[in-house]
Parts: C-alpha cells; structure tokens; sequence
C-alpha cells in the first residue's frame, strides 16, 4: 500500500516538474521590453526643469506616501525603493508619468461630467462608469505592501 503512494506521489512530482520547466520555456520566450518592442516611441513626459523622469516619479511616489501614512518609514520606504530599481532597470518611468497624467485628465473630465448640468444622469453615462471605475476604495487598492 504505502509502496503505491510513493510510486503515485514520484509520478506527480515528476510531472509538476516537467510542468515547471515548459512553464520557464515559455517565459524565457516571451521576454518584452516595453522601451523598444512596441514598433513606437512613446512621447516623453514633461517633468519640471531639474528632474529627470525617475527623479519627478520619485518626488511624486514619496509625496503619495506621505498623504496616504503620514510619514514614510522604513516600511514604506523599502518597498518604494525595491519598486524605483525595477521602474529604472525597465526604463518605465516615462511611461508611468504618462499614465499618471491620463489618469489625471480622466478624473479631471469625469469630474466635469458629474458637475453637469441638473437632471443630468451621469452614473448611467459612459463618464458614470469610468468614475465608478477610476474611484479607490477607502483603504486603497490590495497591494502587496500595506505599510500601517
């Protein structure tokens, strides 16, 4: 009996193995690098003079932190600065202040929607919905880092 369970837990973990591996082909496959494989150049963002795009992004996540936990302790610190060598080893900082600013602007006229004029129905509108969608919930957004 206990020779059959060994024998049958050796086949699954030979095949999770197996599984494994194709799963690390593929990756090693797909590899994409959002600064040169889109077939275009994104704009680059405008950042005030004496920043680069990094350093604006920085100023913006430490201001976001500040708001949102008062202050930024080492907790929150170390998950920011995990996340600015990967925005920077990934050249993605241009393309999340361009997203910012998209989200901004999106805010900025769903805000305009809702303050239309009376008897306007927003919610059912296509600018009702984006709201719904762009609003947080009160603690935020899950994230794997909840710094409290």
């Amino acid at each position: 009996m206990f020779a059959h369970i060994i024998a049958r837990m050796g086949r699954e973990a030979t095949r999770s193995t197996i599984r494994h591996s194709q799963r690390a082909l593929v990756a090693d496959a797909c590899r994409f690098d959002l600064s040169s494989d889109l077939g275009y150049k994104l704009p680059d963002a405008d950042v005030p003079q004496g920043y680069t795009p990094g350093s604006y992004l920085q100023q913006l996540c430490y201001e976001a932190a500040v708001r949102r936990y008062g202050s930024v302790t080492r907790k929150v610190a170390e998950p920011l600065r995990e996340e600015f060598r990967l925005i920077e080893r990934h050249n993605l900082a241009g393309f999340l202040l361009l997203y910012h600013e998209i989200v901004l602007l999106a805010q900025e006229i769903i805000g305009r929607a809702e303050a239309g004029p009376p008897g306007n129905a927003p919610g059912g509108t296509a600018a009702g919905w984006g709201a719904r969608l762009l609003r947080r919930p009160a603690g935020g957004l899950p994230h794997r880092h909840q710094p409290r």
